[in-house]
């Protein structure tokens, strides 16, 4: 199998002194993926509670889900990090993306287990362990699928998601039914909807990217009177998952229960 190294000297760099830094979410730092789909992860990145970066560069991966890790470039560290009290004790790093290997950043998925809980590694003893798993066509723009309980997604995002029919997404959401919810982020309003049958999720998701009120009533009312564009303030999200063969009765059911939590009948969009 292809080795991340030699794809970075086939790019025209190599390198000698670098630290490997595993970028993964946590609790006290905001998505490292989330930073670079942004433009902005190398902002996320120079903040560092120690003198984490200890070399010439910074091979930077970022976790997409368990051993798969994203390519996020190579940077050079220029000189020695700021020592800052502000908002909290922290050191920032100056640094800059090497151009043989921007080209790659964002496409190239490598296969990686670290050892432990260990997020910053000497390259000379791990780099040789990062191994090309895939390289995307494009450079990667969206979230994978999270889980059903962390999917939150702008409308914006929804359309991007299945104009691209991006994989993951489109392979979670058709295997399930369930019930959803939509929130008007402008106005507050919410829409509970469902979804079950051969498409699922997917195929009813399908349609709000399509029109921005996928038939309903009242959002084609409040899209009517506010323009198409008022869609971009929606935001979706999975409330309960269920088999996509689940009776209709059932779903109803379960769709009614979260209409009453909340209250979408009398302060929201559903009519029925």
């Amino acid at each position: 199998m292809l080795k991340l190294l030699d794809l970075i000297e086939l790019s025209g760099l190599k390198l000698t002194s670098y630290r490997i830094h595993c970028a993964t979410p946590s609790s006290t730092a905001s998505d490292p993926m989330a930073a670079f789909l942004d433009g902005s992860f190398e902002q996320w990145q120079s903040w560092q509670s120690m003198q984490n970066f200890k070399g010439a560069h910074i091979l930077s991966l970022i976790q997409r889900h368990n051993t798969k890790w994203l390519f996020a470039g190579v940077w050079d560290v220029l000189g020695h990090p700021k020592q800052l009290n502000q908002p909290y004790f922290h050191y920032e790093y100056q640094t800059k993306e090497r151009t043989e290997t921007a080209d790659l950043a964002g496409r190239v998925v490598v296969s990686f287990r670290p050892t432990g809980r260990k997020r910053y590694l000497i390259g000379s003893t791990w780099g040789s362990k990062l191994l090309v798993d895939h390289i995307l066509p494009t450079k990667q723009s969206l979230k994978d699928f999270p889980g059903f309980q962390s999917v939150l997604l702008s409308h914006s995002e929804l359309r991007r998601i299945i104009r691209e029919g991006v994989q993951s997404w489109r392979i979670a959401l058709q295997s399930v039914g369930g019930i959803y919810l939509i929130y008007d982020k402008s106005r507050g309003g919410h829409y509970v909807g469902s979804a079950f049958g051969a498409d699922g999720i997917w195929g009813r998701w399908c349609n709000y990217a399509g029109s921005g009120h996928g038939g309903n009533v009242d959002l084609i009312k409040l899209l009517k009177e506010n323009g198409p564009d008022h869609a971009d303030n929606f935001q979706y999200s999975v409330l309960e998952v269920l088999n996509p063969m689940t009776h209709e009765k059932e779903v109803t059911r379960r769709e009614t229960h979260w209409k009453q939590v909340l209250g979408s009948r009398q302060h929201g969009h559903n009519r029925n």
